[in-house]
């Protein structure tokens, strides 16, 4: 796996956003162990979204071209991790540093149905009336409509995680 570069200031938000990210990415591995039978391992799903999001948020926070109360406006990130991959991509963080596969912008993308902020349904009880609605589906075909696997998004997470950030020097 190649390491790219981003030239930017390292800050104490965006670090900490790094660290926290880092920090449920360790959380998500270990409660994606855990055997939850025939039933939808929600947790990790939810861990897994939050570390994607806040590591999204870190290297926007580390350019200094995003404030954090930016990243917080759901029209502008919010917790829509979609809108997070956007901007990455408008500003040439996307196809420049992270290189990914259009298996890799679908897992995301279903991801973000089931994660923004609009739905919560990894974080809901209220979800449990949909769930119960696909539970034929699952039977069927064995796994849930729209999500990807686990090991796909820890695989997505190491891309972002080996980004190399160095500090940048105004001249």
């Amino acid at each position: 796996m190649a390491i790219y570069t981003i030239k930017c200031e390292i800050d104490s938000n965006s670090y900490g956003f790094y660290m926290f990210s880092y920090d449920y990415f360790k959380a998500a591995k270990k409660v994606s162990t855990i055997d939850f039978g025939k039933r939808i391992n929600y947790p990790a799903y939810f861990l897994y979204c939050r570390a994607l999001e806040l590591i999204m948020k870190s290297i926007l926070l580390a350019t200094k071209k995003y404030k954090l109360r930016d990243l917080a406006n759901k029209n502008i990130f919010g917790h829509n991790l979609l809108k997070g991959l956007n901007i990455l991509e408008k500003e040439n963080y996307g196809n420049e540093i992270i290189k990914l596969s259009d298996k890799e912008r679908k897992t995301i993308s279903d991801l973000n149905k089931w994660y923004k902020a609009d739905e919560k349904k990894f974080e809901y009880y209220g979800v449990l009336k949909e769930i119960e609605a696909f539970s034929k589906k699952i039977e069927k075909k064995g796994k849930y409509p729209d999500l990807p696997s686990l090991d796909n998004i820890e695989n997505i997470f190491n891309n972002f995680l080996n980004l190399r950030i160095v500090k940048y020097v105004s001249k």
